[in-house]
């Protein structure tokens, strides 16, 4: 009797994780998720995630579960985070031009490219997270 217990509660688990991952989400709720516009999502996936390959990225209407948290796990999930170019410089007690310079000097620590750098306005968590500690 114990036995068959033990299966139906692994069943009863296992059926529940195989329906939490099999949900899938939109695109447009995790851009809701991080308060931030399609295109920008569509750029921090272009520069910052190495996940979903960007011509994937736009054949695709959902994003599966892991596909999600692969995303949120290369972005960063604190949202107070996400910052602006002006963000970083005010938060660094700087200016944008000496920030763009240290950012320059810089890229290959940050992990980033200068295309993304001058491409995005906004950065998403784990970016900016680098950037302020880089800037001490």
């Amino acid at each position: 009797m114990k036995s068959e217990n033990i299966l139906f509660i692994l069943l009863i688990i296992f059926l529940f994780i195989a329906a939490l991952f099999s949900r899938k989400e939109s695109k447009q709720s995790l851009a809701k998720f991080y308060n931030i516009t399609r295109p920008t999502l569509l750029k921090w996936i272009r520069y910052f995630q190495s996940e979903i390959p960007i011509d994937d990225w736009q054949h695709k209407r959902n994003l599966t579960r892991l596909e999600v948290i692969g995303i949120k796990a290369s972005f960063g999930s604190d949202t107070s985070l996400i910052l602006t170019k002006k963000q970083i410089a005010e938060l660094s007690a700087s200016d944008y031009k000496t920030v763009a310079e240290n950012v320059k000097r810089n890229i290959d620590k940050l992990g980033i490219t200068i295309d993304a750098w001058e491409s995005c306005n906004i950065f998403p968590p784990s970016v900016s997270k680098k950037i302020l500690e880089m800037l001490g």
